[in-house]
């Protein structure tokens, strides 16, 4: 029988293996998964699968069979069944990365259809071949080509980003998300990234998720291409944390000769979310199937709990604050507040992880302003037995202030999952909270069964669970 005390014995022990456990990287760089991926037989919804067995899902991935398997039970849902073997569909088939770099373009120099030049402050694609005419003059034979585009004026940004430079923002947040529509029969983003282990999310219309990862520097990533005339949408969202690979710039869109930004894609705006977590709200682990140790490869934020909750209200993606092993008032292997690992309330006014606010810049687009921000924190500050109470409920209290002071309207809401250490202590500070006259707050308390991803964390299936869980919830405060 499962007990609490059963969970909270588990829980420690997984959250203390944590940060020791080895990188897992899953179906990358191994020749025989690869094959796998190619060869493997497709999932029948009319087939019953013995223990062991693999299959390809629907949406490009590997499954086995931890037990026998009857017809209709699917790999993506019935995780007690089955579980993720490889990642084919997103990281195996990532977009080649294709350099801006283009070379200069020369007189005289003979150039074939298609072969693209930077001419003086533009780039340039041969529409026929010819002899090195002059882009800028002989435009039967050249076209203006968008190497990266240089408007995002027509995008949408969801989260907090650093406007410096508005043409071409940072961000480093897990969940950091651009959305558009657009003319056209293909997309690619150009990014500059400072890190490769970063993993990006997009959506097509309303194609499956697929996945991709990065080169270091500045790369155009084809996203999609014979898409039929008329209107598309893109959803671009990075799914890794900035504590553990760097900072991001978007470039820009690209739609090939003829294609171009429309009318920016609207959303219900009814409840704009910011979740502040730690590993569980960044979504760590929740691709993998334990033994697995943390890896961007199997960490989600498009599959969070955070995000899920924003699809399942229909709404915009949600600004996702949250950090690996982040507590209130001290931190995963500390043993109390550190100066060289401050705790939440040091990193949560950031725009960027780890760096200084640009004076003057606004890090959530006008409109944007969150009306919701759920706080689910507190898991790391039990590591290793429970911290001083009165500490602990000072610093959540003093964090819900900082909040209060960013967000003047927004509804609070103090989360935590069920049976878990920090409960009664979450409870205390929310009461003490509403004792000190504070009304739009709330207490939230959601079940986690599934807690076999990385590490222990919770799993794709569980996030899904909690989403639904906190939509509705989000759905009866009536705002």
């Amino acid at each position: 029988m499962l007990t609490s005390d059963t969970v909270i014995s588990y829980l420690k022990n997984s959250w203390k293996g944590m940060f020791a456990a080895l990188l897992l990287v899953i179906g990358i760089s191994n020749p025989a998964i690869a094959q796998t991926c190619a060869t493997s037989v497709n999932w029948a919804q009319t087939n019953s699968y013995a223990a062991g067995s693999i299959v390809k899902y629907t949406d490009g991935n590997l499954y086995f069979a931890k037990v026998a398997a009857g017809p209709g039970i699917r790999p993506t849902i019935s995780t007690y069944y089955w579980a993720l073997k490889s990642l084919c569909a997103g990281p195996v088939s990532a977009p080649a990365p294709v350099m801006c770099n283009y070379p200069d373009w020369v007189q005289f120099k003979q150039y074939q259809t298609g072969d693209i030049v930077k001419y003086k402050d533009g780039f340039y694609k041969a529409a026929y071949a010819n002899p090195g005419y002059i882009p800028t003059v002989s435009t039967f034979f050249w076209k203006s080509f968008s190497c990266s585009a240089a408007t995002t004026s027509a995008v949408k940004f969801h989260g907090r980003f650093d406007y410096t430079n508005p043409a071409a923002p940072r961000y480093s947040w897990s969940g950091s998300s651009m959305s558009a529509q657009f003319s056209g029969t293909s997309i690619s983003v150009t990014l500059n990234e400072s890190d490769a282990r970063v993993y990006y999310a997009y959506v097509i219309d309303d194609q499956p998720v697929r996945r991709f990862t990065v080169s270091v520097g500045t790369n155009a990533y084809s996203l999609a291409t014979g898409l039929g005339n008329g209107t598309h949408k893109v959803l671009l969202m990075r799914e890794s944390e900035g504590a553990q690979a760097g900072p991001s710039q978007f470039m820009g869109f690209s739609f090939g000769e003829t294609g171009q930004l429309v009318s920016p894609p609207e959303y219900p705006n009814k409840y704009r979310l910011e979740f502040v977590g730690d590993s569980i709200t960044a979504g760590f682990g929740n691709l993998g199937t334990m033994p697995c140790g943390f890896s961007t490869v199997t960490e989600s934020a498009y599959w969070s709990y955070a995000q899920q909750t924003a699809v399942q209200l229909g709404e915009a993606p949600a600004t996702n604050i949250s950090i690996s092993g982040i507590g209130v008032y001290r931190n995963y292997g500390n043993a109390g507040p550190s100066v060289s690992g401050p705790s939440m309330p040091f990193y949560y006014s950031q725009d960027l992880i780890g760096e200084a606010n640009s004076a003057g810049s606004n890090s959530i687009a006008p409109g944007m302003q969150p009306t919701v921000v759920v706080v689910n924190l507190g898991n790391n500050d039990f590591w290793d037995g429970a911290p001083n109470q009165t500490d602990f409920v000072s610093a959540y209290v003093d964090l819900f202030k900082t909040i209060r002071s960013r967000y003047p309207s927004a509804m609070l809401i103090a989360a935590t999952h069920a049976w878990s250490n920090q409960q009664g202590y979450v409870q205390a500070a929310y009461n003490q909270i509403l004792n000190s006259g504070e009304t739009k707050v709330r207490y939230a308390e959601f079940p986690i069964r599934d807690w076999n991803g990385c590490s222990g964390h919770p799993t794709k299936a569980a996030d899904l669970e909690v989403a639904n869980y906190l939509a509705q919830f989000i759905r009866n405060l009536g705002i």
